[in-house]
């Protein structure tokens, strides 16, 4: 298991693997209660549960630094995490970066690349094909790009802001 420092400065421990940069560290006077503003983790797609613990630790960075909705934040996180676990074996990389006054959720696989498709599939009720059509309704923008040979990288500015 890695060890990191979470808001608090406290060990945390987490099943996923995090980037050597993953300590919140002060940065330039802009920051989640004095903290860095930007944070990343690794993990294996074929392990749900490091997905599912680090949409905690996600969402408490966002409830300590900013106001806004939450609950889209997060919905936008399962979408794009959950895509990635579903269709993309291999590293997942998510990172919250939040230089601005809204941030922006990154989630880069290493799965084939895709042609994003944004509308709703014929049948409402179907299973799939809806996730990035909520995830452009609920994000104040959304970027699909394809990293050549190095899979996918979607990019969502969340309906969260820096509180005041």
């Amino acid at each position: 298991m890695a060890q990191g420092r979470l808001l608090t400065g406290a060990s945390v421990s987490s099943g996923a693997t995090r980037s050597k940069g993953h300590s919140l560290l002060p940065r330039y006077g802009q920051s989640i209660l004095g903290y860095r503003t930007m944070v990343e983790w690794r993990f294996d797609s074929r392990n749900e549960m490091d997905a599912h613990r680090l949409r905690h630790e996600f969402m408490d960075l966002l409830r300590a630094g900013g106001t806004g909705d939450f609950p889209a934040a997060e919905l936008v996180y399962g979408e794009l995490i959950g895509n990635a676990v579903r269709h993309a074996p291999g590293r997942i990389v998510v990172r919250l970066d939040w230089d601005d006054d809204t941030p922006v959720l990154t989630v880069h696989d290493e799965g084939e690349s895709f042609r994003p498709d944004f509308r709703l599939p014929e049948d409402p009720m179907s299973e799939h094909g809806r996730g990035l059509f909520i995830v452009r309704a609920l994000a104040l923008s959304l970027d699909v790009e394809d990293i050549d040979g190095d899979g996918s990288q979607v990019n969502a500015r969340l309906p969260v802001h820096r509180a005041a």
